[in-house]
């Protein structure tokens, strides 16, 4: 059982690790995958758990929500600003 989902783990980060590197162009679908990468790292730390663990999950929480906070804000300000949310198009524009 540990195999098996050490394995299906091991896949879907190198999934998302893989989708982070060629969809890095938008903003919404890199935080998306990021998003997905911590809550692996809480897997896997939920899989070998102890009780010191416990404390670096709800780190990995509490920064992992701090981060999907921060870029919701950032996507909101850059859609306002510039309409979309393309980092190629930052290069268009100047202050």
């Amino acid at each position: 059982m540990y195999i098996v989902a050490s394995f299906f783990l091991g896949m879907v980060s190198f999934c998302c690790v893989v989708s982070f590197l060629v969809k890095r162009y938008y903003l919404l679908i890199s935080l998306l995958i990021l998003e997905a990468i911590v809550l692996i790292i809480i897997f896997i730390f939920l899989l070998q758990c102890c009780e010191l663990e416990i404390f670096i999950i709800f780190l990995i929480l509490s920064f992992g929500a701090c981060e999907a906070s921060l870029g919701l804000a950032c996507l909101v300000i850059m859609v306002r600003s510039y309409g979309r949310d393309i980092f190629k198009s930052f290069r268009n524009y100047k202050c």
